[in-house]
């Protein structure tokens, strides 16, 4: 093995570790150190029934959880010579739950390169209300049945539920799986310049617009007055997507059976010639943990 190889190699091994860890290390990256840590916290749940996260440099992930409580995991990276830590302020005014990451100092150094990040994971009973905001994270709500805000400026928003919503975003994405919902009333995703796509199933109760300056297309067909107007059922639930100069995509499907096993290929295929993903990077996203099964040891209250 020549010494290019073995370089690329302890690369590779360096970052798998850290992704596999998730608790206190220090990697060299790329001329950069990072510090990779941990917190972790659970609480009642608010008498208003209401969360708000507030993580305006990392990503926001949610989803329901049977135990009666708030759960919140957080990854965050110390990143140079100069890192940032977060605060994570948590607290109750007015009877609603709000958990926010604070930097205390700039966080981006000369270079305009990052000098923190954290990414959130929150779990609650489908009941609660979620109020999410980032700037430039992703914001990821699965399986919510409660009302649910996002907001975010550029990074993309996914969103699957049987609750009502209002989601906006600047420049990113929108990407939305509707289930049909529990509470007739109006709903809608709007953006600047981000693209909207909207899975609906088809025995929905719903009332539809869908407009865009730029392109609106229904089910793959590109619609020639820019709009979509749709009534299904009892049309009890009033849906609005609109983006300014950013396509709308609407798609009416069918809700999902049995899923089948997947077939193997039949071509035999070198995993060494296979095409390889990017390498994880300072400031990337680390992808969620689940709090109730990691019992390793964490920083938190």
């Amino acid at each position: 093995m020549t010494t290019t190889q073995i370089f690329k190699f302890t690369k590779s091994l360096a970052v798998a570790f850290l992704f596999v860890t998730t608790l206190k290390s220090t990697v060299l990256f790329a001329e950069q150190k990072i510090n990779l840590e941990s917190y972790d916290w659970n609480g009642a749940i608010p008498e208003s029934n209401v969360v708000h996260v507030i993580n305006h440099y990392g990503d926001i992930r949610s989803r329901s959880n049977s135990e009666n409580k708030v759960h919140l995991h957080a990854s965050y990276q110390e990143i140079g010579d100069s890192p940032v830590k977060p605060e994570f302020v948590i607290s109750v005014i007015q009877g609603n739950l709000t958990i926010e990451v604070k930097y205390n100092q700039l966080i981006f150094d000369s270079k305009n390169r990052l000098r923190g990040r954290t990414d959130l994971s929150v779990l609650f009973p489908p009941r609660v209300k979620i109020i999410a905001e980032t700037k430039d994270g992703m914001i990821k709500i699965d399986k919510s049945a409660s009302q649910v805000d996002a907001r975010s400026d550029s990074g993309s928003i996914k969103l699957t539920t049987t609750g009502m919503f209002q989601v906006n975003s600047d420049s990113g994405n929108i990407s939305l799986r509707l289930r049909g919902m529990h509470t007739a009333g109006k709903s809608y995703a709007k953006s600047i310049s981000g693209t909207i796509v909207a899975d609906i199933f088809d025995d929905m109760d719903l009332r539809l617009t869908a407009k865009s300056a730029a392109a609106v297309l229904f089910n793959g067909n590109n619609m020639n007055d820019r709009a979509v107007y749709r009534s299904q059922g009892k049309a009890t639930s009033i849906v609005d997507f609109y983006s300014q100069t950013g396509e709308v995509r609407v798609n009416i499907v069918k809700p999902p059976t049995l899923v089948k096993s997947v077939k193997p290929t039949v071509n035999n295929i070198d995993l060494r010639d296979a095409q390889q993903s990017p390498l994880w990077k300072p400031g990337d996203p680390v992808k969620e943990i689940n709090p109730k099964k990691d019992n390793r040891s964490k920083k938190g209250r």
